[in-house]
């Protein structure tokens, strides 16, 4: 345990996987010390982890302070390393968030009621994520690219786009939906080389909620200049009869930076599969509502 500046910690390592409580978040800034060391003993604890093609990494992390909010994919993989998933994310990478009731009671039962953040990394088939969750709306495979870590968000959103006719509402969904949601992924590779699927994590999830938004009414001049810059029709941007997450301003223009700003702190759960050796790249995926 590490005791610096009043913030503590406690990286706790078991057979199938690891967990640690701290009372503060890793940022994803490498500023204080003490932090710096509690992402340093997690990743190299997380980094040892391997899984078969049977199992996959879940991580789980939860906060005890009321009304935190928290993009889960930042504060499991992104602000700590996303390499550390190399050994154990070859074939499922799994994510969810616990509510603050849920993170405050787990850490009463385990007597750490000094902390108020909660991260943990298991070994796990987590492919029954969602209990079989009818989703508010779902993708047939989409042909895509061969995913890498450089993709941005705006590839993933543009490649969706152009093929809006694989996508299926349910007929029983209540749109928009404005609460919490997750998100299962399933990659086709047309490789046998295994990847580390933290590594395209983010910007895919950026760029695949991000389609299920709804610009709202954007000045002419504006939206002829993020057409351009997202290669697209500005109708596609101005127009999205599957935004069923609502109206969100989830690309904007910094300077000459394009940024994605998708609601993505509203989902608090998602698994990512992938088959290898299949004929080309496609993904497949529903969206699901959760309470």
């Amino acid at each position: 345990m590490k005791d610096t500046d009043a913030i503590k910690f406690a990286v706790l390592p078991f057979s199938s996987g690891v967990e640690a409580f701290s009372n503060a978040p890793i940022p994803c800034e490498h500023h204080h010390d003490t932090l710096n060391t509690l992402r340093s003993q997690l990743k190299e604890a997380v980094s040892v982890l391997t899984a078969d093609d049977r199992a996959g990494l879940m991580a789980t992390y939860g906060s005890a302070s009321e009304g935190h909010v928290a993009d889960v994919e930042n504060r499991l993989f992104f602000n700590i390393s996303e390499g550390m998933c190399r050994p154990s994310a070859h074939h499922q990478l799994c994510f969810k968030l616990l509510s603050c009731a849920e993170t405050t009671d787990l850490l009463h039962q385990r007597d750490c009621a000094d902390y108020s953040h909660y991260y943990h990394y298991e070994i796990t088939d987590c492919r029954d994520l969602f209990e079989a969750r009818e989703p508010l709306i779902a993708w047939r495979d989409i042909p895509f690219f061969r995913l890498r870590g450089d993709h941005k968000p705006y590839e993933y959103w543009r490649t969706m786009q152009a093929h809006r006719s694989h996508f299926h509402i349910s007929s029983s969904a209540s749109l928009p939906h404005t609460g919490c949601f997750g998100l299962a992924i399933h990659i086709n590779s047309p490789e046998d080389a295994l990847m580390n699927l933290a590594t395209p994590l983010k910007s895919m999830l950026d760029g695949i909620i991000c389609a299920f938004h709804q610009m709202p009414p954007t000045a002419p001049d504006e939206l002829a200049v993020l057409a351009q810059r997202l290669g697209c029709s500005a109708d596609i941007i101005a127009n999205n009869p599957f935004a069923v997450l609502g109206e969100q301003r989830y690309y904007r223009l910094a300077g000459n930076r394009l940024i994605a700003d998708p609601q993505d702190h509203r989902c608090t759960r998602a698994s990512v599969t992938i088959s290898y050796g299949m004929p080309a790249w496609s993904i497949r995926g529903a969206l699901v509502p959760l309470p």
